[in-house]
């Protein structure tokens, strides 16, 4: 539980320090933990007095936590960073369950710490001390050091049910992990879809989707191609639904962030016996995702946008019978040779990404604290300055609606230059955005936009007000450069 270091290699005390607390040492976690072999490092005490002098300026210090005739064990912590993380509500809770009691100051807490290392029982409520996540200590603990190769395992269906909550899923079994969101829909895709069936989709579907489904021969009809026009796009999905086998509908362009009705879509779908598949690839964290509410058949969405979490990693949400896209081993069932029928081992062939999946638990996590509301109205106040800051520049087309209608991205062009060389110079002032089709060339015949392309602006919690107007005026000046 502890990332303790029992093999004290051959060399110095301040690089022993440096090389297996670097974490703490940087602020990125609030300490480390290391084990220090007296045969190897002497005058230990000695040694921490002359970099506790250095180091206690930083506000990082060291503390002889348990020892023997052999070995030292130190902690290595910042001691405000400590101090605040160990007075959270949820590590309080848990360290109150081992008797500890409440410190205005870490010493009280790593006193404490002492005398339960002397204890008969390791503590393994240090894990608190080190930053651990507390599902993962609870886990431990729970299961007193026994099946601790499962810790993967608990991380993986702790975040399905963390999903599971955030997006109203019943069982956190229909929360099947994917590699991406094109995973995912080819996953939804090819359970429901059938050559030749007639499928509707809007007119601004990613290639996510058109691809799939033009590789099964599907016919596709495209109803919705008026932007930010929610209406249109109700009406021409109730003409186009009836004798149709499947439906599927982006919640949010990936080009220009039009929030399409997919409520009022799912409802249509339902009217007429029609399962829907809705791609939440932009909206997933963001805007309210509820399967239940939408009705729908599959959810998909990568982790890497407004869930937080890294790239190469997906969710599929199911409310219908779903066919393997792979085959393969699952841990489940093994003597036999075709996929387990129950989720969400029969669609997870293969080892999970555990990694990438405990930094998606970690995105859930913020968007938990943060709260998804507050996360929108950050991202929807930023979006009003973007479009006030740009409006009226000469030569610049702005593609905005009005805030209910577009969320996450503006899309804009320009007449003197191209997308890939507007980028460019924007590249070149430090400004990241995405330019050309944006893997959605239905979307852009949609909007008139094929044959330019566009620039797109993403906005995020992590964008500042300043940086929008400061983004503005660098348009303008690389636009009257021209």
């Amino acid at each position: 539980m502890t990332d303790t270091i029992y093999n004290t290699p051959d060399f110095g005390f301040e690089e022993l320090i440096a090389r297996h607390c670097g974490p703490a040492l940087a602020g990125i976690k609030p300490a480390n933990l290391v084990s220090v072999s007296k045969a190897k490092i002497d005058n230990i005490d000695e040694k921490m007095t002359v970099l506790n002098a250095k180091l206690n300026r930083k506000d990082i210090y060291l503390e002889i936590i348990c020892e023997c005739d052999k070995t030292a064990v130190i902690l290595v912590y910042k001691r405000k960073l400590l101090t605040e993380y160990l007075n959270r509500p949820e590590i309080l809770e848990l360290l109150k369950k081992f008797g500890y009691k409440k410190c205005d100051d870490v010493s009280g807490y790593i006193s404490q710490l002492k005398r339960r290392m002397n204890g008969e029982d390791f503590p393994h409520e240090i894990g608190a001390f080190l930053g651990y996540p507390i599902h993962d200590i609870y886990g431990f603990i729970e299961n007193r050091q026994q099946g601790c190769l499962l810790i993967g395992e608990w991380c993986v269906y702790k975040n399905a049910e963390a999903a599971a909550e955030l997006f109203n899923v019943d069982d956190s079994t229909n929360v099947v992990f994917t590699m991406n969101a094109t995973h995912a829909l080819n996953i939804a895709i090819r359970s429901l879809a059938r050559r030749g069936g007639r499928v509707v989709i809007s007119g601004f579907e990613h290639n996510s989707v058109t691809r799939p489904l033009a590789a099964l021969g599907a016919d596709v009809r495209i109803a919705g191609t008026r932007l930010f026009d929610r209406d249109v796009v109700l009406n021409d999905f109730e003409d186009k639904l009836k004798g149709a086998s499947l439906a599927v509908c982006t919640h949010v362009s990936n080009v220009f962030g039009f929030v399409l009705p997919v409520y009022e879509i799912g409802a249509l779908c339902r009217k007429y016996s029609v399962p829907f598949i809705v791609d939440a690839s932009q909206s997933a964290g963001v805007l309210d995702v509820d399967i239940a509410r939408l009705g729908a058949a599959f959810v998909a969405m990568p982790g890497h946008k407004a869930l937080f979490g890294p790239q190469g990693t997906g969710l599929l949400l199911c409310a219908a019978e779903a066919a393997p896209l792979m085959h393969g081993g699952t841990g489940s069932d093994s003597i036999m040779q075709a996929m387990p029928d129950y989720l969400p081992d029969r669609l997870e062939a293969g080892t999970h990404n555990v990694c990438g999946i405990a930094g998606l638990a970690a995105g859930l996590g913020f968007i938990k604290e943060k709260g998804r509301e507050n996360i929108l109205a950050h991202e929807r106040r930023l979006m009003r300055v973007m479009r006030r800051e740009i409006q009226g520049i000469g030569g610049l087309e702005s593609f905005a609606g009005d805030g209910e209608t577009q969320c996450g991205v503006i899309s804009v062009r320009a007449a003197c230059l191209n997308c890939e060389e507007f980028a460019a110079r924007l590249a070149q002032r430090g400004i990241c955005v995405r330019a050309g089709l944006h893997c959605a060339p239905t979307a852009h015949r949609s909007a008139g936009t094929l044959d330019t392309g566009t620039v797109r602006f993403s906005f995020s919690p992590f964008i500042t007000e300043a940086q929008v107007k400061m983004t503005a005026d660098i348009i303008k000046q690389i636009l009257n450069d021209d």
